[in-house]
């Protein structure tokens, strides 16, 4: 895919899941709907954030687009994704984000 094409289509960033996340079902959609809020501001960047698993108390997340490697993604992570999912999220106990 060119770089225009890329441009032009939101870099492939329709739907950020690749795949179907794991873990329990209403945890999933808990934590989707934290993330919701988020996605505007990355889509901005031409990032986004993916949930890939939830285990127990832990939720693993994937960046992508630009977020993927961008220089910034720790503070983005410790000052904007972690307070919200902390906030709306009282089992959350750990946020990994690869």
């Amino acid at each position: 895919m060119s770089w225009l094409q890329r441009l032009t289509s939101g870099w492939g960033l329709s739907e950020p899941s690749a795949s179907e996340p794991e873990g329990d079902p209403e945890r999933i959609a808990q934590v989707q709907q934290a993330l919701a809020g988020l996605r505007e501001a990355l889509r901005a960047d031409h990032g986004d954030v993916r949930l890939v698993s939830i285990v127990e108390d832990t939720v693993h997340l994937q960046m992508v687009g630009a977020c993927a490697t961008c220089h910034a993604v720790d503070s983005t992570r410790r000052e904007l994704i972690e307070p919200r999912l902390r906030a709306a999220l009282p089992w959350l106990h750990v946020v990994i984000v690869r």
